[in-house]
């Protein structure tokens, strides 16, 4: 990239607000209270919903295909 050129998007600025943000929610709770506040948005949230369970079953289909070897 020259210099010239100008971001449109700065994706470690943007992930930086984001894990700062995060952890000044999750400042003082317990790691259950952690995972439990981080269910009830993935559960609202259909988007993430999506994007668990496809992951999930990506997870399944790598461990059928290590088991099948």
């Amino acid at each position: 990239m020259s210099r010239a050129a100008k971001k449109n998007f700065d994706a470690v600025a943007t992930m930086r607000k984001i894990r700062d943000r995060a952890s000044q929610q999750f400042e003082g709770l317990s790691a259950q209270e952690q995972r439990e506040r981080i269910s009830a948005c993935v559960a609202s949230d259909p988007k993430l919903s999506r994007l668990l369970d496809k992951a999930a079953q990506h997870e399944l289909a790598a461990d059928d295909a290590t088991r099948r070897s």
